[in-house]
């Protein structure tokens, strides 16, 4: 009776799992499901397929494309340097608050330094500005070939008390340090040339006028002589620091038509006299 039992179980488990063939993962069925969901263009993975000897292989798999997973490619651009904004072409503005001064630091020192972290504090800013002072002292007798006057009154005052530093002092500064210097305002130029040999480059500083402050000041990174050719040749020049003009008498009335035309003065319309002329440059200096 209990033999009898027994086959009947063993024939019944049989056939449960006859029944679960069609739903058990094997290589057959797993052939099948993969059968149809190749592409053109398709992806490997790994499958196990069981041998007779019960060892595991990795064959190649493929999957449909509109499964793949797609993977974010690493970003090539570079980050924008912090300065960028600051830049317009090949002018560099300094946006500390003596940007004329620090134009005068990069011309001397290299933008590099004027970049390098702690550079442009407060206290890095005093401590040049008074350097600067020792600096002027030692070359006085170079101020006065360039007709600068007044340095301790006015250079070293405005190193030592004011915010800012104007023009005069910038050209006091680029004469000590032997700096051959085109500043640029409007139609106007001021040639520096406080170094004679002959492969010293000519660094161009560009005065804007700017509603936030009195003015607005930036430098050529590139050096570009034909650019500064250009200045001299079509830009009014100015004689000195302290005074543009030569006395009126020191013009024939050609040479001011001449200086009018380079600072854009309109002379066409009507006929100007020698000293009418004159006042208008007087006037736009």
């Amino acid at each position: 009776m209990q033999q009898s039992q027994h086959k009947t179980n063993q024939i019944d488990y049989n056939h449960v799992l006859d029944n679960l063939q069609d739903y058990m993962l094997t290589s057959k069925l797993i052939t099948m499901a993969t059968k149809n969901t190749t592409n053109n263009n398709p992806q490997e993975r790994s499958k196990l397929l069981e041998k007779n000897n019960n060892t595991v292989v990795v064959e190649p798999i493929l999957i449909p494309k509109s499964r793949e997973i797609p993977i974010p490619e690493p970003n090539s651009e570079k980050p924008p340097s912090p300065k960028q904004d600051n830049k317009t072409l090949d002018l560099y503005y300094p946006k500390q608050k003596d940007s004329l001064f620090w134009c005068y630091f990069i011309i001397k020192n290299g933008f590099s330094k004027y970049e390098y972290p702690g550079t442009t504090t407060f206290v890095f800013e005093k401590e040049e500005k008074f350097k600067s002072v020792e600096l002027l002292r030692q070359y006085k007798q170079d101020l006065k070939t360039h007709k600068i006057k007044n340095i301790k009154e006015h250079v070293e005052d405005e190193l030592i008390n004011k915010e800012r530093i104007g023009m005069k002092t910038f050209i006091a500064l680029c004469v000590a340090s032997k700096l051959n210097v085109l500043f640029i305002h409007k139609r106007k130029c001021f040639d520096l040339v406080s170094n004679l040999d002959l492969h010293a480059k000519t660094h161009i500083v560009v005065c804007e006028d700017n509603l936030k402050c009195a003015h607005k000041y930036g430098v050529e990174i590139e050096i570009d002589e034909k650019k500064a050719a250009y200045y001299r040749d079509n830009y009014f020049n100015w004689e000195s620091v302290d005074k543009p003009l030569k006395a009126m008498g020191s013009y024939k009335s050609e040479e001011l038509s001449n200086l009018c035309g380079k600072i854009g003065i309109d002379i066409t319309k009507s006929q100007r006299t020698k000293k009418e002329m004159y006042e208008l440059l007087i006037i736009n200096m």
